[in-house]
């Protein structure tokens, strides 16, 4: 396999020679000046080749967690197109305690990489990150380029199964490395964002955000709407009668009956 290694290894040594060739014939006579640049190129070169193999090679695919060897999952490049403009790909790994990494190309063939973005992927929107969207599930990831001129004409996922088996050292469900380097949240607090709900409640069962107090902005938090009013934490209005659940409580009216609601 050619390494960039060995790519850059090639160039320079293509330049050597050009340099070297083009010494020669601007120094008197080219022909006896050539027999002794090619004498200094072949000393050079074999120095160079002797520092290129003293650089260590780089792991396979980009870093995953600390202490993870190679990826479990890894899809090779693969092309989004403009339209429709979703990938759908089977990773079969039968968990959602997943690290997931996508590196993304803008071209036909892959190239350089332009954007990148890596972490746990549930569903939603990588926000800032030319607008790719993704959904996981415990089987599948979909991918869908955010539009045209997306940046992500191509990409390649690589995927970690993240053992739960791990030191958790505030007990919420959610071991240390989840914490540190994927959500984000405090390893040593259970309920980080301090809603009422554990981090491990938040991200296995409620599917909200242990980083926010109110995922769905309606001015309750997570754990009120949970263990107090029962309402939806991921839908601001979960009757559906066009009141905020935090606007029918503050007016006393049932955020769970569509007929209940502020007479304003």
């Amino acid at each position: 396999m050619i390494t960039k290694k060995r790519t850059i290894g090639f160039l320079l040594i293509v330049g050597l020679l050009i340099v070297g060739v083009a010494s020669a014939y601007a120094e008197g006579n080219p022909f006896e000046r050539l027999e002794a640049t090619i004498l200094e190129l072949k000393t050079k070169i074999a120095e160079l080749e002797a520092l290129i193999d003293s650089i260590p090679e780089g792991p396979e695919g980009p870093p995953g967690p600390s202490g993870f060897g190679p990826p479990d999952y890894d899809s090779d490049w693969r092309t989004i197109a403009k339209s429709p403009a979703t990938l759908g790909l089977e990773h079969g790994l039968g968990t959602t305690d997943l690290f997931i990494y996508v590196v993304g190309s803008r071209g036909l063939v892959p190239g350089g990489i332009h954007h990148k973005y890596y972490g746990y992927f549930r569903s939603g929107t990588a926000e800032g990150v030319q607008g790719l969207q993704w959904e996981a599930t415990s089987t599948h990831i979909t991918l869908r380029r955010g539009g045209y001129d997306s940046n992500w004409d191509n990409v390649r996922v690589y995927i970690w199964i993240i053992p739960t088996n791990l030191v958790d050292t505030d007990s919420d469900g959610l071991s240390d490395i989840l914490e540190n380097e994927v959500y984000g949240t405090e390893p040593d607090n259970p309920d980080t964002d301090g809603d009422g709900l554990t981090d491990g409640d938040e991200v296995r069962v409620q599917l909200t955000n242990p980083l926010n107090t109110d995922s769905d902005n309606d001015m309750l938090s997570d754990g009120e709407e949970v263990l107090e009013y029962l309402t939806n934490p991921r839908d601001p209005d979960t009757d559906g009668d066009t009141y905020s659940d935090g606007a029918e409580v503050a007016a006393g009216t049932d955020p769970l009956d569509l007929n209940s609601h502020p007479s304003y």
